[in-house]
């Protein structure tokens, strides 16, 4: 488990090193700005494999991943996300990792 495991932060680090840069909104006008939240808004839903080249269904379940997994896992997930221009907050700050995960 620990060499799959491995291979999908390697994939993870891959798509955080390739970002997709965001729009500068303070140098925009308001029309500018309004058009890129109607693209926002009304764009298509982008997959987890598209996004990550890793899908949800090759993810292992946190019942198979031990907590030190489940932290190397979590952290090359949310740094992916974040490179690719996706937020994600927690309504906890000590939630446990596999709630985390799991919410993921």
């Amino acid at each position: 488990m620990n060499h799959y495991i491995q291979q999908l932060i390697e994939i993870l680090a891959e798509a955080e090193a390739n970002p997709i840069e965001e729009p500068n909104y303070g140098t925009m006008s308001y029309e500018e700005y309004e058009k890129e939240m109607m693209k926002l808004e009304e764009g298509k839903q982008v997959s987890g494999n598209s996004l990550l080249n890793v899908s949800y269904e090759e993810l292992p379940t946190p019942e198979k991943l031990t907590d030190e997994q489940t932290k190397l896992l979590l952290e090359s997930i949310l740094n992916a996300l974040t490179a690719k221009g996706v937020c994600i907050c927690f309504p906890r700050n000590n939630a446990p990792d596999k709630i985390k995960y799991t919410v993921i």
